[in-house]
């Protein structure tokens, strides 16, 4: 038998750290003025800080219904006593209660669980019930759109309402923090209520803080109406580091067993944080905006908030637009998500809460982490080979024809191990939690750290690849297999050779079939119906890019008309305070812009001077984290590198939102690859235009 959680965690001590020194005066209230920048990312790697010297629950997260109390005069009794027939049963917690044994008011210290930011410092009474309270914001992950809110409270305040509370609204926590010390509530003992609540994005947070302040207090106890609590999360399991499904039903999860490390890794790292129950979800299938967004996350790309949705059911308003967009708006000749495929004949819908299939899974991830790789096989192996010899290749699995439009990844993944050998792949089952976190965590160190795979450092253009043998660009076939696009497999040259002129219509259709396409603008889009067995005409044209930049033509070809200038879309400096790693370093990446499409750049540290020996890299996050500059070496007792000449010639699109996205990331000192000590400057984009 598995024992209890109560017990385990009797007694769990935690080094007190020095406590900042107490203000005359601590700013209430709510924090209204901030953006998401604003916010430090907390760091979620196990044995986390502990809000108290000692963990003793008196009160678990959405406990069962026996676990729940009833009120009967001045007692409390047990919810399955029968005291509490006919009465109002108190249970489905939102956070747990902590108190330790024989605790007074304003003896005990209160911990930060992690980095953050107030967005909430209130005294007794302001909320019924509620005591003193603190709300720290904090950001999962850099890359992610989430917020994370901890709630501290029941704070001690004295008779003579001196808080014990150590911080203001807006002002910034780090980790290990002393913010106040424990108080209580009338009739109860002395004890800290902690909770811990998800937010889609800033918005969404600052529009609760705006419209409905009080609810941030929560519901303390949902009365069993489990809505009440969604968005919440298990206190106990992301400090503690387990899920709940291993806890409450280890034999049913035994076989889930070999998960565990790469589920843990999904939190640890600030991707995703599980069920509001408890649970990751191990055995759940995985929606289409969940594997998107895990996905552009893993990447460290930036969100993208274009001007105008690229699909019908997803708007910008959608939590997961910026997540899917960013997907979309990568300059692949092979779409991590394609912007032509949809799951709907009639619209181009992304169908976002559908589940993703275990192909569609495979082929996100292989274009995500492996591209040059992956694009090099298929050439070579897949592409050129003569039919008779790709087919056995493409046939390890008894349920996928080998020429389905995902076979090729399927090799590809079962060459790379990210497969195993086995009779059956189900292509077209959902793809589950748990086998998609093993995906990303093990394909995420495919490029983080970097290999010494040379192509890892060069950029190619739309529609190429990098040739892992000769590291040069190299064109993708004249075909690639996509969702909306199944390919014919072996003999590519012979097939390339034999092929109709660009201008006849394509093969035959089915009848009353419609297509449709993104113009070069990004934005609009150009359609075409089956008629007669043949396709029509794309139809409307897509509009002149820039005005007089470019020709219009059916087809679509681009024909420049302009003369290219690159921009820089800031005033050439940009600075990120590492807030979340030890010294809190703010790193600025400084840019010249040189004539066509060089740039100057150096990376500077603000207000002081480098300590240790240190490697950097400037990389392009528009351009699949392309590597502009390759490893250099900064020297200790420097403010700033020198300065250095790149050539940025690799966009190939016009606008801010196609332009480079150029950061530096640094390890310090030399040699260490760890997250502790990786680094990262501000953010600054060179674009091009044409005029």
């Amino acid at each position: 038998m598995v024992m209890s959680k109560l017990v385990f965690y009797l007694v769990v001590f935690i080094s007190c750290l020095v406590a900042p020194n107490v203000r005359a005066a601590i700013k209430e209230g709510f924090c209204k003025d901030f953006n998401l920048t604003d916010i430090p990312v907390g760091d979620f790697r196990p044995n986390m800080q502990l809000p108290q010297r000692e963990w003793r629950l008196t009160q678990h997260y959405n406990n069962p219904k026996s676990d729940g109390f009833c009120s009967v005069g001045s007692s409390q009794p047990s919810g399955d006593s029968p005291s509490c027939i006919g009465q109002k049963i108190y249970y489905g917690h939102d956070g747990v209660d902590l108190h330790i044994q024989g605790a007074r008011g304003g003896e005990e210290d209160i911990f930060s669980i992690t980095d953050g930011m107030v967005i909430a410092s209130h005294p007794n009474l302001t909320f019924t019930g509620w005591g003193e309270s603190l709300i720290i914001a904090t950001r999962p992950h850099y890359s992610s759109e989430e917020v994370l809110t901890f709630h501290y409270h029941h704070l001690y305040t004295d008779k003579q309402s001196i808080t014990s509370r150590k911080f203001g609204v807006c002002e910034k926590v780090n980790v290990g923090d002393v913010i106040a010390k424990e108080g209580g509530t009338p009739k109860w003992p002395v004890h800290l209520h902690l909770s811990i609540k998800r937010w889609s994005n800033v918005d969404e947070l600052k529009s609760r803080i705006k419209n409905s302040p009080s609810s941030l207090y929560g519901y303390g106890y949902s009365f069993g109406n489990s809505a009440s609590i969604i968005n919440f999360l298990d206190p106990e399991g992301l400090i503690f580091n387990f899920y709940n499904e291993f806890i409450d039903d280890p034999e049913f999860y035994k076989d889930w067993e070999w998960s565990l490390p790469y589920i843990k890794e999904m939190r640890s790292k600030g991707w995703f944080f599980g069920n509001f129950d408890g649970t990751f979800g191990i055995t759940q299938a995985v929606s289409r905006r969940e594997g998107a967004r895990w996905v552009k996350i893993v990447l460290r790309y930036l969100s993208d908030f274009p001007v105008k949705a690229h699909f019908e059911d997803l708007p910008l308003s959608d939590k997961d637009s910026p997540y899917i967009e960013a997907l979309i708006r990568r300059p692949l000749g092979i779409p991590i998500v394609s912007p032509t495929n949809s799951c709907d004949k009639q619209a181009l819908k992304f169908c976002p809460d559908k589940p993703l299939s275990r192909a569609e899974a495979l082929k996100m991830v292989i274009v995500a982490f492996y591209y040059h790789e992956f694009a090099n096989i298929y050439d070579n192996w897949v592409w050129r080979l003569p039919k008779t010899l790709v087919l056995p290749l493409l046939s390890v699995f008894t349920d996928v024809n080998a020429e389905d439009w995902y076979a090729p990844y399927l090799y590809f993944a079962w060459k790379k191990g990210l497969i195993s050998e086995q009779n059956v792949f189900r292509p077209g089952e959902p793809i589950k939690r748990a086998e998609f976190a093993k995906w990303l965590v093990v394909s995420e160190k495919n490029i983080y750290p970097r290999s010494t795979n040379s192509c890892l450092n060069i950029t190619c253009g739309q529609n190429q690849y990098c040739d892992i043998h000769s590291s040069l660009c190299v064109d993708l076939p004249t075909c690639v297999p996509q969702e909306d696009q199944p390919c014919p497999v072996g003999g590519g040259v012979e097939i390339e050779e034999n092929n109709q002129s660009n201008n006849d219509p394509d093969p035959l259709c089915q009848n009353g079939l419609k297509e449709s396409q993104l113009c070069p603008d990004g934005y609009n889009r150009t359609y075409r119906q089956c008629i007669g067995g043949n396709w029509s005409l794309w139809s409307p044209n897509c509009p002149i890019q820039n005005n007089d930049d470019y020709n219009d033509s059916s087809n679509g070809d681009l024909n420049p008309q302009c003369t290219i200038e690159y921009l820089m879309s800031t005033d050439g400096s940009s600075c990120y305070e590492n807030s979340q790693k030890e010294g809190h370093p703010t790193l600025c990446l400084e840019t010249q812009n040189l004539k066509g499409g060089l740039i100057s750049w150096r990376l500077c540290k603000k207000d002081t001077l480098f300590s240790n020996n240190f490697s950097y890299e400037l990389l392009d996050q528009n351009h699949l984290n392309q590597l502009i500059s390759g490893k250099l070496v900064g020297s200790s007792g420097a403010s700033c590198t020198p300065w250095r000449n790149e050539n940025l010639t690799h966009i190939n699109l016009n606008g801010p939102e196609n332009g480079a996205g150029l950061i530096v990331e640094v390890q310090s000192p030399v040699g260490c690859t760890s997250p502790n000590c990786t680094y990262f400057s501000g953010f600054n984009t060179i674009y091009r235009l044409c005029r």
